[in-house]
């Protein structure tokens, strides 16, 4: 499965505290969330059940939004509300510097 963290990787979270453990776990679950993001656009190219394209449309677009306010959070920004659905944090930052 795309994503996966590394045994090294989770023993160094296990290792980690405060601020660099904050770090470290937004590093490996961002990409977890881009393996599951992967994962979710393959069901919806390959799902014949619409209520399976549905979901994997669905655990898409909540792992984006969980990866931008992970990020939002480790940078100080605090974690500003999740993105509208169908928007993306590159399409979302347009919209923003539009508005």
């Amino acid at each position: 499965m795309p994503g996966m963290p590394t045994p090294e990787e989770l023993a160094r979270l296990g290792a980690a505290a405060g601020r660099t453990f904050d770090q470290d776990f937004v590093a490996v679950m961002a990409r977890h969330h881009a393996g599951a993001i992967a994962m979710a656009g393959e069901a919806m190219a390959q799902a014949a059940d619409p209520r399976v394209w549905l979901i994997a449309q669905s655990i898409g677009h909540a792992q984006r939004n969980q990866i931008v306010v992970m990020r939002k959070l480790v940078a100080g920004r605090g974690a500003e509300e999740p993105l509208p659905p169908g928007e993306t944090p590159s399409t979302h930052q347009q919209h923003s510097a539009e508005g």
